[in-house]
């Protein structure tokens, strides 16, 4: 891991990789895996800080994309994180029914 001590090196860092040309090329062809790992890391992120709430919103957006992260949702109320699997269903249970409701 490389460390990043400013915040505006790290907005440097970012800036450089979102116009790095595979980056590039791979969001035109609709390869969302770059935003399932975002949101997996952001969650595994705010459950490491105590933040359950936001990992929950995380893993329920990710398991809308994909539906194996939603194992990570069942694995919070294994670990009694049940704040973590509440917000993870609610959000997937809305995103389902917002779904449904376009049809």
């Amino acid at each position: 891991l490389i460390p990043i001590k400013s915040k505006y090196a790290f907005a440097g860092f970012v800036l450089v990789s979102v116009s790095w040309y595979p980056f590039q090329t791979s969001i035109i062809y609709q390869n969302i895996i770059h935003l399932l790992l975002l949101l997996l890391t952001l969650g595994f992120y705010f459950q490491k800080n105590g933040k359950d709430r936001w990992a929950g919103i995380c893993f329920g957006i990710a398991s809308l994309l994909r539906f194996w992260p939603f194992v990570l949702i069942l694995g919070a109320l294994l670990t009694k994180r049940v704040k973590v699997f509440y917000w993870g269903l609610v959000v997937f249970i809305l995103g389902m029914l917002l779904t449904v409701a376009e049809i």
